[in-house]
């Protein structure tokens, strides 16, 4: 595995052929290598360059397709910006699919079983996740599912809601935490870069760094994250 550099990685300024459609603020799409000029990238990922990018507007965050192949970003219809952070993410997630490596994946496609990974990692100790363990050892609650469902339901008394662990949990996605790295780490040097792992840069930003859930499924859609949703001015180059 190895990081290539985005540091001269730039978006261009709208001069490709669909461009009438941006000037009135309308959805549109594109060949990744129209829109980004990224010598590394293809130079190690050729066939990168014909991955259709879906152009919204005023879209809030990013999300890859795997089986179309495409990517679908925003971009601002008052300056015509496209969000560069949230392009990177979502290419972070078209190599992974190429590679067959770990992948993202959306809050609400996670399995009982790994929710409740989040729920086991936190409150594991907890008298009443170690009952419904005990029941399922003796029998009492017939499948693993439901055991987990269980654990999950306790989420709204003891985790602060299920659309919060749904959230944590999606974070804790493989793909998703190198996602995120690809976008912290798009504008360290070299020098930069070979201090830290990519894992450290993530607890560096983020503050924390749990242990990540690992997929090798197709998925589908793997969305972006929070980070950097909105569209920068400067992404532009």
């Amino acid at each position: 595995m190895k990081e290539i550099d985005d540091a001269n990685a730039k978006v261009t300024n709208g001069t490709w052929g669909t461009s009438e459609d941006m000037k009135f603020g309308n959805s549109t799409v594109a060949k990744l290598d129209e829109i980004l000029k990224h010598k590394e990238l293809f130079k190690q990922y050729p066939e990168l360059k014909d991955t259709i990018v879906h152009l919204k507007p005023d879209m809030q965050g990013a999300s890859f397709d795997a089986p179309a192949n495409r990517i679908i970003v925003g971009y601002d219809t008052k300056s015509k910006n496209i969000n560069k952070s949230s392009l990177l993410h979502e290419i972070q997630h078209a190599i992974q699919n190429k590679e067959g490596w770990a992948k993202g994946g959306s809050p609400d496609t996670l399995t009982p079983k790994q929710l409740a990974s989040t729920l086991t990692d936190k409150y594991g100790d907890l008298p009443a996740f170690q009952k419904i363990e005990e029941d399922f050892l003796n029998s009492k609650i017939k499948t693993e599912d439901d055991m987990y469902t269980k654990m999950i339901n306790l989420a709204s008394e003891n985790y602060g809601g299920i659309e919060k662990l749904k959230l944590d949990t999606y974070k804790r996605l493989h793909g998703e935490q190198q996602a995120r790295a690809a976008q912290y780490r798009e504008n360290m040097t070299p020098e930069e870069k070979s201090a830290e792992t990519w894992q450290d840069t993530l607890k560096r930003v983020e503050g924390e760094y749990h242990e990540p859930i690992v997929r090798f499924d197709d998925g589908g859609i793997s969305e972006m994250s929070p980070v950097k949703n909105k569209v920068q001015k400067g992404d532009i180059s």
